[in-house]
């Protein structure tokens, strides 16, 4: 009987009834571990962090809601690197690192994939931030880590206003990136196309609440279970097809840039949400492709 382990982190080891945000991520790694005990596997979820499990013991692992790891990142990469080679990790370490920090997405735009117009700050960089605000267009830019989720240290800016002291601090001592504003972030939303295996499965708009730019449900945002047309599976399928690493499962996220084409925003390989709790059919094929 082969060991699975479900890897999520300390916050969620331990599922708050009537917490929706809780019991969302329980549904969704209950849709992945239905599919595994039919086919007669025993289940655990753990914390990657928890120093007590033996990681040996499983045959896989599987990454879901390690949701901390970009503030711990580090810990995170030094876990990832001491296991790899123990277990089987889905998806693999080389692409979880790659994934790991932003910059992966200049590679994917070397390869051909539109991205929004973006520039990287090192840290330190505060001058080289003001002068490259100056030739961005529009009013707005966003400010976001380089190693980060869910909008951690992201932020909405006007090139008419001076830096906060907290923004000059961060961006002494972590590296960012400084993209254009799109607009459609607040008017229509950002699509997320889940793949299994290379094959799309399904498709989310997620959408911000009135008046913010997060489209995460963190921050009140919604989402909706979508029909992409055409043009948009095709920009997916290319992401996916460009994509260099190995992944099992991916989420695309996309958007409508300034000038009315898609453009990809992130290309997310480590711990997405899946939405399998919206399409249980997914969670069995990503199930199948792991046990082939």
């Amino acid at each position: 009987m082969k060991q699975i382990a479900i890897v999520t982190e300390d916050r969620y080891q331990e599922i708050i009834e009537g917490n929706p945000y809780h019991e969302n991520i329980l549904k969704e790694e209950r849709a992945l571990q239905v599919e595994f005990e039919q086919q007669h596997c025993l289940v655990k979820r753990v914390s990657w962090s928890n120093p007590e499990v033996d990681w040996t013991q499983f045959d896989l692992v599987l990454i879901r809601s390690t949701w901390d790891y970009f503030y711990r990142h580090q810990e995170f990469t030094n876990w990832l690197q001491s296991i790899d080679g123990a277990a089987r990790i889905v998806n693999p370490t080389e692409t979880i690192l790659w994934n790991m920090d932003k910059r992966y997405l200049f590679d994917l735009q070397q390869l051909g994939i539109s991205i929004p117009q973006t520039v990287l700050l090192e840290k330190g960089s505060n001058r080289l931030l003001k002068n490259q605000i100056k030739s961005f267009p529009g009013e707005y830019f966003i400010l976001k880590p380089t190693i980060a989720g869910a909008a951690k240290n992201t932020f909405k800016l006007s090139k008419f206003q001076p830096l906060s002291g907290e923004i000059e601090t961060l961006l002494a001592e972590e590296d960012f990136l400084l993209q254009e504003f799109l607009d459609s972030v607040e008017s229509h939303g950002e699509y997320s196309l889940v793949y299994i295996n290379g094959d799309l499965t399904h498709c989310i708009l997620k959408k911000a609440k009135a008046g913010d730019f997060r489209v995460q449900d963190d921050f009140g945002g919604s989402i909706h279970l979508v029909e992409p047309s055409p043009e948009l599976k095709e920009f997916g399928d290319k992401v996916i097809n460009l994509n260099p690493k190995s992944s099992l499962y991916a989420r695309v996220d996309v958007c409508i840039d300034n000038q009315g084409n898609f453009c990809l925003t992130e290309l997310e390989l480590i711990e997405p949400e899946l939405w399998f709790r919206l399409n249980q059919n997914a969670a069995k094929k990503l199930v199948a492709k792991i046990l082939a």
